[in-house]
């Protein structure tokens, strides 16, 4: 398998038509609740300091993410992500790569407050 390197900025890819029915997709977000809050990827405030490159307390917006699959489908409608055609040509083509695996979806939400 080749990759690309990651020395530059890639174009994005847009990918249409990920579901059939649009709309199910609000319904994924409302039954596979709670969303908690991406900080517990981190495995500790050393460890989210050192994830903001300055070595201090990085800001993260209101961002909560739901695991939906990894290695495989983790609830109930994530296959029509995991699985998907689009997803996985855009990949070769981004990455340059022969043969594409999925790993992961998940759900981020973020909610919209003023910053300043």
């Amino acid at each position: 398998m080749r990759a690309r390197s990651n020395t530059k900025s890639l174009p994005p890819i847009l990918i249409e038509g990920v579901l059939d029915e649009p709309d199910r997709f609000r319904t994924l977000v409302e039954t596979h609740a709670p969303y908690l809050p991406v900080q517990r990827y981190f495995g500790g405030d050393a460890e989210y300091r050192a994830s903001s490159g300055q070595g201090r307390r990085m800001i993260v917006a209101p961002n909560f993410r739901g695991d939906w699959a990894y290695e495989r489908p983790l609830v109930d409608g994530a296959d029509a992500f995991f699985e998907h055609r689009g997803f996985a040509r855009a990949a070769r083509e981004m990455f340059g790569a022969d043969l594409v695996r999925p790993l992961a979806v998940y759900a981020n939400l973020t909610w919209q407050l003023p910053f300043p």
